[in-house]
């Protein structure tokens, strides 16, 4: 590992060198985590979907409207979820640099 110049608070960082392997495991570990959040947030929503569509509007039992949602929904949460996931990560990087 090499040093880098010390940093304007004056404490010198150590940095490493990026490596193909480090790379490959980062984006193994988002994909995966991405595809059972995924899967999970397709349940939730055809869970819900199932409680709510039969006494709901019968816009809920149309089948365009049915493939939109359980598209969307989950992919919609998602998106919420890896949002949140960032702000968490920005929030906690914060915490630990006091």
């Amino acid at each position: 590992m090499a040093n880098s110049p010390p940093s304007p608070s004056g404490l010198s960082h150590q940095t490493r060198e990026p490596t193909v392997w480090r790379g490959c495991f980062t984006w193994t570990l988002i994909l995966s985590t991405a595809a059972v959040l995924f899967f999970v947030n397709g349940v939730v929503i055809g869970m819900i979907h199932a409680k709510f569509a039969p006494d709901g509007p019968s816009l809920l039992r149309e089948a365009k409207v049915v493939q939109i949602l359980m598209f969307t929904g989950p992919l919609l949460l998602l998106v919420i979820q890896w949002w949140l996931f960032d702000l968490m990560s920005d929030w906690l990087s914060r915490l630990v640099r006091r």
